[in-house]
């Protein structure tokens, strides 16, 4: 089975930022949401497993569980289309976002 993510360079005012390690990357996510999107804002965190459900929470409960998501699947997106918020964590060490218009 072939994995790709989202191609970020073709996303006009997107952003990547590089990782190397878990604490980093989690760090990175949590800081992201909480820049871009208020505590109470409704999110769906979509994981690359078909295993796993995705789940609908406020985007305060992402940025501080960070860690439970990523060790749940190292791919997953999360999507706040009222704000035009999307993030991806891909496995090869990159997590890449857009928000607003």
């Amino acid at each position: 089975m072939v994995f790709s993510g989202i191609d970020w360079d073709k996303v006009p005012g997107s952003t990547t930022r590089p990782y190397d390690e878990d604490d980093e990357k989690n760090r990175l996510i949590a800081g992201i949401i909480s820049e871009h999107l208020a505590p109470e804002d409704a999110v769906t965190v979509i994981f690359g497993n078909a295993d796993t459900p995705c789940l609908g929470l406020e985007a305060r409960a992402v940025a501080r569980h960070t860690d439970l998501f990523t060790d749940e699947c190292e791919d997953l997106w999360v999507v706040c289309p009222e704000k035009a918020f999307c993030l991806e964590c891909y496995h090869e060490g990159y997590v890449g976002y857009k928000a607003g218009e």
